[in-house]
């Protein structure tokens, strides 16, 4: 079916289709109605004036008909056809069935219905007269012939007449008899009646041949006087027609290219071709005659995901000139009786609504707003993002949806985190908002250590900001931008270093150098990995260091050192990956072969240590709190611990019985032990973890590597120095999951210790 239109009356492409029916074999349908109001933003476009508007309905409507004293338009989504005027008055809501559309003349409108046509006056009200349709007895005895609703221009009525000698099409005039159209040829397939100018109707038809032809019928005469021949490449495209001119629209399917042909009335002069390059869309071009000027758009413009030049209504001089955009995208169009447009689209310095096109003092069309529905055609947020002041991490396991609320799906967006204090950020970008509307991010709590594809690093503590950019994928408009801040909360890690919530590890290289490895389970590529810093040299002084928990009461983990003459040293971590100056703790530490310190033995929230001496008995040291006196006097906690030539603590490993803070040893044999705190700094009966753990050079209570709140060991190979994660499960006969390879920095050769 085609859409056809003049600019001074004219029938919108949506709406030719839904009166494009045979009538009597039912209800009409209505179409599908063009893209629903969305936005952009930018710099606008050229011959734009405003004057008070009046509310266009519905976010879905698109426009029908252009009255004298208001305008019909159509909501599919209700369905309801509305009559609006121009200047503020009550609206007339009628139901989307019947068909309803305009004749190009004053308010006259059309109700079609599966048994009738009737005229109506929106200005009054009022029904003119009507005309029957359905299968009718036929004049002078002629039998049953099949009477369709065939178009309506100026005040005619049009019905085709389907009898057995063929197709003919009817004027009906109120108060006058219905008289046949002259001049079309016999044999017609097909013909449809379309408002035109003031004196003539635009009408279509087939031939018996196939041919397709535009012809002008003069109203006072019902007689046609101009014919076009259109090839088939015109099937479904646009037509409009003025006092001087008519033009319509060729696509060629094979090069999904379009082009308007513009022909001077009585088809003496040579046509003005306007090539339109590439579309894919057939039949979705709208075009008009302004003036001696040629409008073009395409409609969807504002849902695209695509840039592209046919987007916008441009004004092309058929004598030459530069095209002139007035609209940044367009829904639909009508021609109105003064030979402009009334256009349903938007544009960046005037928002979303009907916008009326009239030649101005030079000729150059401009747009003038009438009708608003207060929506931007730009991309705008539309509230204030969902982005909470402060984000507990660990209260989410290391995720958190961050949402922004735009007024278009058809956008990208770009969003980045960065922490204020390191400059560490995660950037995340996402093709296509989506049908809700609504900029994602589901943060896992990682940041990008710029080493690779991926992001690698837990979230540190503290402020950050965030920035998000959001495009239009149609190009209307330009790219917006908000920003703001949040800070992040993580519970404090005695394995935590750098403050993000992870565990360190840490290792001592040959020549003395401490280096720490801020390890990451990643949700991406389901890999324990790590991130070098070195700490310092000199600590090649120590014969043993131990990652003790916060005992200094700073919130973030601290260690001990013992050098070889005996005396530990409290160096109390900075937040930042490193220590401060050390403190003294005391001397005559030698008298121990083993020294594990982190564990919360007698869980008064502070972790402790326990040494065992060379005679296999092992002493408690519980912690205080304070960087001064971090540990009470020791306290005999039982013998016979040198059957072990390995303690680690882990802090609750166990889970079951008690919250304490638990304890794993190594015999000579290589089967590891563990020992399920009490809660009252001792330890209830060991249990056999499994054998073969005399393979390992270094075990270490690691803390929590993997986020799922239970602490768990990592070891490393003798022989090729690999590390393995064992998972805490907090399971009585399993308390150790199965190992897995991890990709620590720390699998070199190097003393590891946590």
């Amino acid at each position: 079916m085609l859409s056809v239109r003049s600019t001074q009356r004219r029938l919108g492409a949506s709406v030719a289709t839904v009166l494009a029916v045979t009538l009597g074999a039912g209800a009409l349908t209505v179409p599908a109605a063009s893209a629903a109001v969305l936005p952009a933003a930018g710099a606008s476009t050229t011959g734009t004036t405003q004057q008070a508007a009046v509310a266009f309905p519905g976010g879905a409507a698109v426009i029908i008909a252009s009255g004298t004293t208001g305008f019909l338009s159509y909501d599919k989504t209700v369905p309801e056809y509305r009559w609006t005027p121009y200047d503020g008055g009550a609206p007339t809501v009628m139901p989307g069935v019947p068909a309803t559309t305009g004749t190009g003349s004053g308010d006259l409108v059309v109700s079609v219905e599966s048994d009738k046509m009737s005229l109506r006056d929106m200005g009054t009200n009022g029904t003119l007269h009507s005309v029957w349709l359905g299968t009718l007895d036929g004049p002078g005895g002629e039998g049953s012939v099949t009477v369709a609703y065939g178009g309506a221009a100026g005040s005619a009525l049009f019905t085709t007449v389907k009898r057995e000698a063929g197709l003919s099409l009817v004027q009906h005039v109120q108060g006058k008899s219905p008289v046949t159209v002259t001049g079309l040829p016999t044999g017609l397939q097909y013909a449809r009646v379309h408002p035109g100018t003031a004196e003539h109707a635009l009408v279509t038809y087939v031939t018996a041949a196939g041919a397709r032809h535009r012809a002008v019928l003069d109203l006072a005469t019902g007689a046609v006087t101009e014919t076009y021949e259109t090839p088939a490449s015109a099937t479904y495209g646009d037509v409009a027609v003025s006092a001087t001119s008519i033009a319509w629209v060729e696509y060629d399917t094979n090069a999904h290219t379009a082009r308007v042909v513009v022909r001077a009335r009585g088809g003496s002069a040579t046509d003005t071709i306007v090539p339109l390059g590439e579309t894919w869309m057939l039949g979705a071009i709208e075009i008009g005659l302004v003036g001696d000027r040629l409008t073009v758009s395409q409609r969807g413009g504002l849902d695209s995901t695509a840039p592209d030049p046919l987007h916008a209504l441009t004004a092309h001089s058929l004598t030459g000139g530069a095209a002139v955009p007035l609209l940044d995208h367009v829904t639909s169009a009508v021609a109105t009786a003064d030979g402009g447009q009334l256009v349903r689209g938007g544009r960046i310095d005037g928002g979303e609504g009907l916008y009326r096109i009239t030649p101005g003092q030079d000729g150059t069309p401009v747009a003038t707003l009438v009708a608003s529905t207060g929506k931007p055609t730009g991309l705008v947020f539309t509230k204030p993002a969902d982005v909470p002041a402060t984000v507990e991490l660990d209260r989410y396991r290391g995720n958190v949806t961050f949402k922004w609320h735009l007024n278009r799906g058809n956008a990208d967006y770009r969003v980045t985190l960065r922490h204020v204090r390191t400059g560490k950020s995660i950037t995340v970008s996402r093709p296509q908002i989506g049908t809700d509307l609504v900029a994602h991010l589901d943060w896992r709590g990682d940041l990008f250590s710029e080493t690779g594809p991926v992001p690698d690093l837990s979230a540190y503590n503290g402020a950050y900001t965030w920035e998000i950019t959001s495009k239009p994928l149609n190009g209307i408009g330009t790219p917006i931008t908000d920003q703001g801040t949040f800070t992040v909360v993580r519970k404090a890690n005695p394995h935590d270093f750098d403050d993000n919530g992870s565990p360190d590890l840490l290792s001592r290289d040959t020549g003395g150098v401490l280096w720490r490895d801020s390890t990451f389970d990643s949700p991406y590529t389901h890999e324990i990995t790590s991130q070098r810093s070195r700490v310092g040299a000199g600590w090649n002084v120590y014969d043993r260091v131990e990652a003790a928990g916060d005992i200094a009461g700073s919130a973030v983990g601290d260690l001990v050192a013992r050098d070889k003459a005996g005396v530990l040293w409290l160096y109390q971590g900075d937040g930042r990956g490193s220590f401060t100056t050390r403190t003294r703790i005391g001397g005559g530490w030698q008298v121990y072969d083993r020294i594990a310190a982190g564990s919360d033995l007698d869980v008064d929230g502070r972790p402790d240590l326990v040494a065992t001496d060379k005679a296999g008995v092992m002493w408690l040291y519980k912690g205080t709190g304070k960087a001064n006196t971090p540990y009470t006097g020791r306290t005999r906690v039982g013998a016979g611990w040198n059957v072990y030539d390995h303690l680690t603590a882990t802090g609750d490993l166990y889970g079951v019985d008690a919250p304490a803070g638990d304890l794993v040893a190594r015999d000579k044999a290589g089967v590891l032990w563990l020992y399920e705190g009490d809660g009252r700094g001792s330890f209830r009966t060991r249990i056999r973890i499994s054998a073969g753990w005399n393979s390992f050079s270094d075990i270490v209570g690691s803390g929590d590597v993997n986020r799922d709140g239970i602490p768990d060991l990592v070891a490393r190979d003798a022989v090729n120095h690999h590390a393995y994660a064992y998972l805490g499960t907090h399971i009585k006969n399993r308390p150790l999951d199965n190992p897995r390879l991890t990709e620590l920095e720390a699998n070199k050769a190097y003393n590891l210790f946590s």
